[in-house]
């Protein structure tokens, strides 16, 4: 991997002048918002039952909750 650089300006990811690739923090910052809220927006959906089975085969996973206890 070569050099890059986390800018503040200029699109989500790109290359400056020198060729130097960069990824913009604040964009990148607000995309991640938009789609973390999007999710949760998914989870508290009732009909999204797919998703909130994972969901929380995943959290009793990091949580260490075993089969038998959930």
């Amino acid at each position: 991997m070569g050099e890059s650089l986390l800018w503040s300006v200029g699109m989500l990811k790109g290359e400056n002048m020198d060729g130097v690739s960069y990824i913009n923090r604040t964009v990148f910052h607000e995309s991640v918002k938009i789609e973390v809220s999007s999710y949760i927006d998914d989870l508290k959906n009732s009909k999204s039952t797919e998703l909130r089975e994972k969901f929380i085969t995943k959290m009793d996973f990091i949580a260490r909750v075993d089969e038998e206890q959930a």
